[in-house]
Order: C-alpha cells, then structure tokens, then sequence
C-alpha cells in the first residue's frame, strides 16, 4: 500500500519527471499521478479520488492551476497544495495561498532540496513562502483586521528577511497547523 499518494499537474514533462524525483527520494512507496493539462487531472480525480499531496503549477495548457487548488481546497481542505513555480514573488503566488494553496517550491532547487522540503511539509512544518509572499501576507493579515498570533508574525518577518522557513520556524516556534489557522480568514475574503 503507497505511503501517500500525490499528484503532479504540470504541463512540461521534464518538469513533471523532476518533481517525480524528489517525490520519490521524500516518500517511501508514495504512489505518483501526473497530469500535463487540468483536463487530465480531473480524470485523475474521478479514476484514483483526491490526493494527499498535490504539487500543481499555476499555467497549464487548457486553463490556470488556480482553478483545481480552488477545486481541490473547496472539496478535500486537508489536502496539502503546493505550487512549483519560477517565480518567488506575490504577484504570481498570492492567489493560490488565497484559494486554497498552503505555499510553493521554486523549481530551480535541486532534487534533494525539494526531497526535504516536501517531508518536512508531510511532518507537518510550515509550507515554503517566499520573502515578498510572507511580507504580503502579513500586510493582508494586518489590513483585514485579523492579526495573527505572535508565533504566526514572527514566522512571517523572518520569512520576509530571508530566513528559511527550517529558519523562521524554529525561531518563532510554529508549525504548519498553526500558519494554515492563522492564513484561513485570508480565504475568507
């Protein structure tokens, strides 16, 4: 029986292959689903039901990966999301986080990284925010009158100096529950 099941919705198969790779050094007998449009991934949904982890890139040939993270999230909100992308800035990230995505793995790492990245997420740490989306989030937090608790600001400063999210959450103390509580009046809006 797989460990955990995870799709991989990306349109370039190179790509598709990497993160198969990092999957693969992360879990033990994960069992892997990829699709290359969000036509083939909603066969994927009706075929083998919803994932445990889903890696799903935000331009895809047929529509935007915003559509199924918002799908996904509205349906299985346990499910982790993550976004491998290029770009490390709100402007392309903060959407996902807002419709369901838990955070991003920039996809110029290398495999081992990512390996990492993903258990540590499975283990239940914070999911990787970039230093303009955790400043982002921060403001938004702020400015919809919902601060978030101490842990949860300090995380986000450290995000938005550059620390790593290993970094940041060992400094302030938090987990990944604890950001996903304090992010979700985020979704609300």
């Amino acid at each position: 029986m797989p460990s955990i099941t995870v799709w991989i919705v990306d349109d370039l198969p190179q790509t598709r292959a990497w993160l198969r790779g990092a999957v693969t050094a992360a879990f033990d007998d994960p069992l892997i689903l990829d699709a290359g449009s969000l036509a083939a991934a909603r066969r994927l949904r009706q075929a083998h039901g919803w994932p445990d982890l889903a890696l799903i890139d935000l331009h895809l040939p047929d529509g935007r990966g915003t559509e199924l993270i918002a799908e996904l999230h509205r349906t299985r909100p346990d499910v982790a999301i993550l976004v491998p992308t290029i770009f490390d800035d709100d402007a392309h990230l903060y959407d996902a986080m807002r419709i369901g995505a838990g955070g991003h793995l920039l996809k110029d790492q290398p495999v081992e990284a990512l390996a990492t990245a993903l258990r540590a997420n499975a283990a239940g740490a914070p999911p990787p925010l970039s230093p303009s989306l955790a400043r982002r989030l921060l403001r938004e937090l702020e400015a919809i009158d919902a601060p978030p608790p101490d842990a949860v600001r300090r995380y986000l400063q450290q995000r938005a100096r550059g620390l790593t999210a290993a970094e940041a959450a060992e400094l302030s103390g938090i987990d990944g529950a604890a950001l996903r509580r304090a992010l979700a009046p985020l979704r609300q809006n």
